[in-house]
């Protein structure tokens, strides 16, 4: 054995105090006192049961209101297409100049 354990169980304990136990004694008296009555008890699981009642009508009625909406029309695809009118489509038609050949030019020397 320990020296700190022989130590503890040769000490001497002290006796508990009177207030101590008065206060115990209160204690354990009122948590006997506030129990809750069997008519509290009873009221609170008629409350739930209303409730738990309510809710399963609310999402019955939920349920039933989703399926007798009527389907909504498949999504079509919409072809759309933009052209240009006037100059601009004259400019788009038209392809760079630079892609274009170079003119021809034709030089002539003459010796009159």
């Amino acid at each position: 054995m320990n020296y700190s354990e022989e130590q503890l169980r040769n000490a001497r304990l002290a006796s508990p105090s009177e207030a101590l136990d008065r206060r115990m004694q209160e204690t354990f008296a009122r948590a006997a006192r506030t129990q809750p009555s069997p008519r509290r008890a009873i009221a609170w699981r008629w409350i739930a049961a209303y409730v738990a009642t309510g809710i399963a009508a609310v999402l019955t009625v939920v349920a039933t209101h989703q399926r007798t909406v009527p389907a909504r029309p498949a999504a079509t695809q919409v072809l759309y297409t933009i052209e240009p009118q006037g100059p601009m489509r004259q400019l788009l038609l038209d392809s760079p100049a630079g892609n274009r050949p170079p003119p021809r030019f034709l030089v002539s020397e003459s010796t009159q």
